[in-house]
């Protein structure tokens, strides 16, 4: 053990009022703050020794009245700044409203193509591989009341799933 341990605190080795604040690896020198604010540094190597001055204390502001001693005054935001946590929030409900509505409608596209048909008359899914005239030999009509039914559709160019509407069978 030291000699001087009790002298080894900075309280007792430093003038009072001053405080080590920083320690510069490079060039191995202290840097201490006096009770105004002024900055010192310790010679190179020491960690006590003659302290020289570095840098003034830092100057009081010089307009008073912008200091807010009372600590009520704020920065004023924009409005939008303030919502914009609601906002997104709103954003992403609409957005999942809009695709679940997308979706549901999608669903129900092909039901309400299925009900377009008019009176006496029903609606028939194609399926694969079907034609004008497999539907209407199904249903028990000729081709072209199936394709005046219709508007007069393009035989050659069915889809799988649409729907075409076949005219009542003729009652015998």
């Amino acid at each position: 053990m030291p000699r001087r341990f009790d002298y080894d605190t900075d309280e007792e080795r430093l003038p009072e009022g001053m405080v080590r604040v920083g320690y510069d690896a490079d060039t191995e020198v202290y840097t201490f703050r006096d009770t105004d604010g002024s900055l010192w540094e310790g010679p190179p190597g020491c960690r006590y020794g003659r302290l020289t001055k570095v840098a003034n204390p830092p100057k009081p502001p010089s307009d008073l009245t912008n200091i807010d001693v009372d600590g009520t005054s704020y920065a004023a935001k924009h409005w939008r700044a303030e919502l914009m946590p609601l906002l997104n929030f709103f954003m992403i409900l609409a957005l999942f409203l809009v695709g679940l509505f997308w979706f549901l409608g999608w669903m129900t596209s092909s039901k309400a193509t299925l009900s377009r048909c008019g009176p006496g008359s029903h609606a028939h899914q194609i399926q694969q591989g079907e034609s004008c005239w497999d539907i209407a030999k199904m249903h028990g009509i000729d081709v072209p009341k199936l394709k005046e039914a219709n508007g007069n559709i393009n035989c050659d160019l069915l889809e799988v799933g649409g729907v075409v509407c076949v005219p009542a069978m003729p009652k015998i």
